[in-house]
């Protein structure tokens, strides 16, 4: 392995000594001649020499430039065998459903989400590593975990804690899991949930709305709109959401009172709101502020006007987040077969750990020994070569 290949182009200067050899003058062979008069005269031609000489030292040279690109491509021929002792080891990553489902009670009492915690603590515990992560909607935290898992130079398994009512995964959603990834999927079971009772007249609706004289039959419509799209009409007596239209007498009084929001809860509800799926019809604009303080009141100011498709996306996506009440889907009995979450499990796979490489570290350092070798015998082959000396012949036997 080479941790520079595009070094070997340099191999292309060979010809420089190659080129060398075939260029070079050589001295001319002197021989004497008694006399020249009987010789005619001729026209001098040149001779082209396309025989190599000095074939030794040329080999020597070319062993230099070979020796030195080598190193330049930096080898690493002996990176030491892989550890295998970390085979035994496992990495998990859990990932714990906190949906609204799993506040229900289990069969043996208690919330499913505490007994969901439990399962993935002892889990977590027989474990090398672990990391565990919990989310109301476990398809969406599939992704880190899985990017987690890719780095752990071990056996690596994802876990995945839920009561998996329908909906809460699919095989698509696991298709991502690379190969050799074992998937287990840990259910908890728990009882039906209780279908919310319709809002008497005591409950107060799930969102205040201040419009002004012109608007309120608008406003009031955008709540019946958003009602027969399943958002829910009951609210919290603890906390308020308040929706201020722009043509509400009151709403420059409101805007100048603004205060940043202080419970948690409000948060929520914003940040749900912003993120719902039609908030493009109404999020330019869109404001909010904390009421007056010691009364849990969360004012939102939006840019568009009491009665339009926007005013109702905007109520309907603020009772849904402001309501005790489920979603539907959380509200449905239907989970997932047995039989189709072992089908989509399967068993953690031995991988092969990476072996970090000291990048201090690289075999080039004997290719620059060779190299250096062979010029210091380069050297000693060119002192040690001998010039032709001219060939003298006696006058007898050159007539």
């Amino acid at each position: 392995m080479f941790r520079n290949p595009w070094a070997w182009l340099g191999l292309a200067a060979i010809a420089a000594p190659v080129l060398a050899h075939l260029l070079a003058r050589r001295p001319a062979r002197r021989v004497a001649f008694p006399t020249l008069r009987f010789l005619p005269a001729t026209r001098l031609a040149p001779i082209r020499r396309g025989r190599l000489t000095d074939v030794g030292l040329l080999a020597v040279r070319c062993g230099v430039i070979v020796a030195a690109v080598a190193a330049l491509a930096q080898p690493d021929w002996f990176p030491g065998p892989p550890d295998r002792t970390g085979q035994p080891e496992l990495a998990r990553a859990i990932v714990v459903d906190t949906s609204w489902s799993m506040s229900r009670e289990t069969v043996a009492g208690g919330p499913a989400s505490a007994a969901a915690r439990r399962e993935a603590d002892a889990i977590r515990a027989s474990a090398t590593t672990a990391r565990l992560a919990e989310s109301p909607a476990p398809s969406e935290a599939l992704a880190a975990a899985i990017n987690w898992l890719g780095h752990q130079p071990m056996r690596r398994e994802l876990v995945l804690v839920s009561d998996f009512q329908a909906g809460t995964i699919d095989r698509e959603d696991l298709n991502a899991t690379p190969d050799g990834t074992g998937i287990r999927l840990v259910r908890i079971d728990a009882r039906a949930p209780v279908v919310p009772s319709r809002p008497d007249s005591a409950t107060p609706p799930a969102v205040q709305l201040l419009a002004g004289a012109s608007g309120r039959s608008g406003a009031e419509a955008a709540r019946r709109a958003a009602e027969a799209r399943g958002a829910p009409a009951g609210g919290r007596a603890d906390r308020t959401v308040t929706i201020v239209f722009p043509d509400f007498d009151r709403r420059s009084e409101l805007l100048a009172a603004t205060r940043a929001l202080d419970q948690p809860w409000m948060l929520d509800v914003a940040v749900r709101v912003v993120r719902a799926d039609q908030s493009h019809l109404y999020s330019e604009g869109l404001t909010w502020s904390a009421g007056a303080a010691g009364t849990n009141e969360l004012r939102l100011f939006p840019g568009v006007a009491a009665g339009s498709l926007g005013s109702a996306a905007l109520v309907g996506a603020a009772a849904r987040a402001a309501s005790p009440d489920p979603e539907p889907a959380e509200a449905s009995t239907a989970t997932i077969a047995d039989a189709t979450l072992r089908s989509w499990e399967r068993p953690a796979s031995d991988v092969t750990p990476v072996v970090p490489r000291d990048p201090n570290r690289f075999d080039g350092r004997w290719m620059w020994g060779l190299a250096l070798a062979l010029l210091a015998v380069e050297g000693l082959l060119r002192r040690t070569r001998r010039t032709p000396t001219p060939v003298e012949m006696s006058h007898e036997r050159a007539a």
